[in-house]
């Protein structure tokens, strides 16, 4: 097959969750002899701005990105996602006013379209050719998130300003659940609140899990855990893990985290680790147990020195991948229902699953219960080296795919 996937943000190198879905799951489906073509739009590096540039990114043997950068498609995007917190909802908009012919061959010439969250969907949509199939993969349900954002938005002067287009954002995401020949979604639990919210038949979506790279995030043994800890500088310390980028939810979590980050016992022996760019609006305060780490390259080293991972997520919508690189990682883990959404995680078994008023008691109970501790992270790593490898989900999108070419 042909495949074209469309994305409302360039893609590699990953570095943040839906990047890294479409990355492992677009690499296995080249490995497997497909040709994979995706168009991209924003920049990763301040250095690619270009007045009308189409970047050319040879991935991988038979999977090429194109990632279209445009200054006013910048400046729209900076100011629905970085001020008005709304993400890129407006980039299909965008296509509709540059109409760029990078993207007009690439449609004319695939056999089958997915489109990465709904924001490009109608534009697409107009541009296809009458009988190739086209996926929508929703990430989100969109609607969800969208009003939850509305709900916890603290500034009352952008609140107005976000309403209408929280309004746009849902009236895209009916427009594609409605003309998307097949829907994919994380879980079982997104895929029942679309049916729900828009009216549509179940039997249009199919559910492709987010996944983990089991090579790359993989236990290591308490020598060597304790050495890294030592090189890194943290020699004699409990590492308390938390990762993720600059979203809302996330960032909801790591005030929680500081709440709860004074409440503990031996608090000088016991570092709480922020590691992503969810820390970014945190960097100028100083906390005596937690550390932000800002972005990182390689968040694998951080994971390896933890031993505990702890995700405590109020409000979110989708499946933490996250949460699939802490077990991957052999951590035990301690989590809201909120961040095990998704994942058919057993309390006691793979995860602890907490209110989060009990993180503090549950840290202290994990971090002087070394069977416990074992018992989760064994069962955490069987689980997603059974059910979330990425190779093993993505050959299961392929075959649904084969069958609507």
């Amino acid at each position: 097959m042909n495949i074209l996937d469309i994305s409302p943000y360039a893609v590699y190198p990953p570095n943040a969750g839906g990047r890294l879905r479409i990355h492992y799951l677009n690499t296995n489906a080249a490995k497997f002899g497909h040709n994979v073509s995706i168009f991209s739009q924003d920049i990763l590096n301040i250095n690619e701005i270009n007045l009308n540039y189409v970047k050319k990114i040879p991935i991988a043997p038979n999977y090429v990105e194109y990632r279209y950068i445009n200054v006013f498609s910048l400046m729209v995007n900076y100011i629905t996602g970085s001020l008005l917190r709304v993400s890129k909802i407006l980039t299909g908009d965008i296509l509709k006013i540059l109409r760029p012919q990078i993207l007009y061959k690439l449609i004319q010439n695939c056999n089958v379209i997915k489109i990465e969250h709904p924001w490009q969907f109608p534009y697409v949509f107009s541009k296809k050719p009458k009988d190739t199939p086209i996926v929508l993969v929703e990430h989100n349900a969109e609607f969800e998130l969208y009003n939850n954002f509305l709900t916890f938005s603290k500034d009352p002067l952008l609140k107005p300003i976000r309403k209408p287009l929280v309004n746009i954002a849902i009236e895209k995401e009916r427009f594609a659940v409605e003309n998307a020949h097949i829907i994919f979604t994380v879980s079982e639990e997104d895929k029942n609140k679309l049916v729900k919210e828009y009216g549509i038949n179940k039997s249009k979506f199919y559910v492709i899990p987010n996944g983990v790279d089991i090579s790359k995030f993989c236990p290591i043994s308490p020598e060597n855990k304790e050495d890294l800890k030592k090189s890194m500088g943290f020699e004699g310390r409990k590492i308390i893990l938390f990762s993720g980028s600059r979203y809302p939810p996330n960032e909801e979590a790591v005030h929680k985290i500081i709440e709860f980050s004074k409440k503990l016992k031996n608090q000088k022996d016991i570092i709480f680790l922020i590691v992503g760019t969810v820390g970014t609006l945190f960097k100028d305060k100083k906390y005596p147990n937690v550390i932000f780490t800002g972005y990182v390259n390689d968040v694998t080293k951080y994971f390896q020195i933890a031993d505990i991972a702890i995700n405590p997520m109020l409000s979110g919508s989708g499946t933490n991948i996250k949460m699939l690189d802490y077990m991957a990682s052999g951590l035990p883990i301690i989590t809201t229902k909120v961040g095990a959404r998704g994942l058919n995680l057993e309390h006691g078994k793979h995860v602890i699953i907490s209110e989060i008023d009990e993180f503090p008691e549950w840290i202290e109970i994990l971090l002087e219960n070394e069977d416990l501790r074992y018992k989760l992270s064994t069962n955490g790593r069987k689980l997603v080296e059974e059910k979330y490898d990425w190779k093993k989900i993505a050959e299961k999108e392929l075959k649904i795919l084969e069958k609507i070419v």
